[in-house]
């Protein structure tokens, strides 16, 4: 299951209206960042669209997803490049520029280590 799953199921289903306002920002967190949204956005902006500090966007990401805010984003464009891999059957070239990667060495070695094969091999699984 998607790191974004998981997450998801986590926090889904829990009651909004009476709430504390720190928790509430919790919730609009993790609306944003279940969005495509997100995808294009810088840390600032994300953080400015929160009405937060970075600082306090880096805190809430590591107490909720024990991550960083960049790693979170890495890996949800990782996932989105090999659904496009997988079902859509991009070519590897699209998938790196889809999940934010000008080259397509870098985009491998990430892809890799976060998957465990390349997206050479994801693409000949797909066919």
């Amino acid at each position: 299951m998607s790191l974004m799953s998981n997450w998801l199921d986590a926090t889904e289903n829990k009651e909004v209206d009476n709430i504390k306002p720190e928790s509430r920002r919790v919730y609009q967190f993790r609306d944003l960042m279940a969005s495509d949204e997100v995808l294009t956005m810088s840390l600032s902006g994300i953080s400015n669209q929160l009405g937060m500090s970075s600082a306090t966007l880096q805190r809430n990401a590591h107490e909720h997803l024990n991550m960083s805010v960049t790693q979170f984003l890495r890996i949800r464009r990782l996932e989105l490049a090999k659904k496009a891999l997988y079902q859509d059957g991009v070519s590897i070239i699209d998938a790196a520029l889809l999940a934010g990667y000008n080259h397509s060495s870098n985009f491998t070695t990430a892809f890799k280590r976060q998957f465990g094969v390349s997206p050479t091999e994801a693409y000949r699984l797909s066919m």
